[in-house]
């Protein structure tokens, strides 16, 4: 069935997957350079990737829920916290591909990662746009 404007996609699911996609450009571009910044160094203590990492997918989750919700434009509260749970299962299936564990910083992440698509949502819907 198609909507008002002649696609198949309702505007909150093309919003979600924008926000997803977003997210998870994000996520990547700071892992690809955090990474460049550890081997450059040569010493970084192993206790630093988990809040780098638990750093990153909260990043990624609220410029997801920032795009959410600036495509929707309303509900972005809601729309953040979807595009943060989203985001984090998308990165948990990448990660229990690899062999990682469910453990209580998966749960952190979890909880971050909604809060944070949350905020990002929350600031994205009401960030006034710009006048022409």
């Amino acid at each position: 069935m198609k909507n008002e404007n002649g696609s198949g996609m309702s505007g909150k699911v093309k919003s979600e997957l924008w926000g997803t996609a977003a997210g998870l450009a994000v996520s990547l571009i700071l892992t690809v350079l955090l990474s460049f910044i550890f081997v450059k160094s040569g010493s970084v203590p192993g206790s630093a990737a988990v809040p780098c990492a638990v750093g990153i997918v909260a990043e990624g989750a609220f410029v997801g829920g920032y795009v959410a919700a600036k495509i929707g434009r309303s509900t972005g509260m809601i729309l953040g916290a979807i595009c943060g749970l989203a985001l984090f299962v998308v990165l948990f299936a990448a990660g229990a591909a690899v062999g990682s564990s469910i453990g209580v910083v998966s749960l952190l992440r979890l909880l971050l990662s909604v809060a944070a698509g949350a905020l990002g949502g929350v600031v994205g819907v009401n960030q006034r746009r710009r006048r022409k």
